[in-house]
């Protein structure tokens, strides 16, 4: 691995993290405001979703 790809993984793994960070707070906002299940629902498979890219940028 050259240092390039090595830049290049953490620039992904950065912009995955921070995605993470939004879904999570959507999630929780959601979980707040917006009772309604189906609300819930979507925010929490977005949710899931974020983190398993992360996982998949190394997280």
């Amino acid at each position: 691995m050259n240092v390039t790809d090595l830049e290049e993984k953490k620039k992904a793994y950065r912009e995955a993290q921070a995605i993470c960070g939004k879904a999570e707070a959507d999630y929780n906002k959601a979980r707040e405001v917006m009772p309604e299940r189906l609300a819930y629902s979507k925010a929490q498979t977005i949710r899931n979703l974020a983190w398993e890219a992360f996982i998949k940028a190394g997280g």
